[in-house]
């Protein structure tokens, strides 16, 4: 009887241990852990997405699937958002040189402009971009004041000017959303990207 008993708990342990094993998770059905390479120059670096230098190349990586996308061979300016990453740059990967705009996740370019900003920030969702361009002086003498300008899919031209003073200043630009602010004559200004008149 008590052989029978014994016989009988050990079966119960056998049970419980098998179990046990099938409720493991099994390290072949976890997805590879994947990250973005750790050398190089980081450039900027936000939640998504390592901008960083390689060589004389710039490379953008996602943290999610890890790959390398080649930027360019000369850094100009460079800001990340999302998975967007706006870089001013000559590029390798899509055939374009100057400001552009690539979806990371998708691998793609979401656009690109003639502009030539100063400070630039750009949205996470359609990939927008502002940025403030400096005063500069004509061919004909004629003073052109510092300037935020968009680009955000409104309009038929490639950007808008949505502000012009030489009481911009040029290194008071921010985002939050889709909203712009900048400093001007010492008083912060919106404009929300997408829409007429901001």
């Amino acid at each position: 009887m008590q052989q029978t008993r014994q016989n009988s708990l050990k079966v119960i342990a056998l049970a419980a241990f098998l179990l046990a094993v099938c409720a493991m998770p099994s390290t072949a059905d976890k997805p590879p852990k994947r990250s973005c390479p750790t050398g190089g120059e980081t450039v900027v670096r936000g939640r998504f997405v390592r901008v960083y230098r390689g060589g004389n190349e710039i490379f953008a990586c996602l943290f999610s699937d890890g790959r390398r996308f080649g930027l360019g061979e000369k850094e100009g300016l460079v800001a990340v958002a999302g998975s967007m990453v706006a870089a001013y740059t000559s590029d390798l990967e899509v055939p374009t040189i100057g400001l552009s705009v690539y979806d990371l996740r998708r691998r793609r370019l979401v656009r690109s402009s003639i502009l030539n900003p100063y400070k630039l920030v750009v949205t996470a969702g359609r990939g927008w971009i502002a940025g403030i361009e400096l005063s500069y002086t004509v061919v004909e003498g004629e003073r052109r004041p510092t300037q935020v300008v968009v680009a955000d899919d409104i309009g038929d031209s490639d950007f808008r000017v949505v502000a012009s003073s030489d009481d911009i200043d040029p290194d008071s630009l921010r985002i939050s959303g889709r909203t712009i602010s900048w400093l001007e004559a010492g008083t912060r200004r919106t404009f929300r990207l997408g829409t007429l008149k901001g």
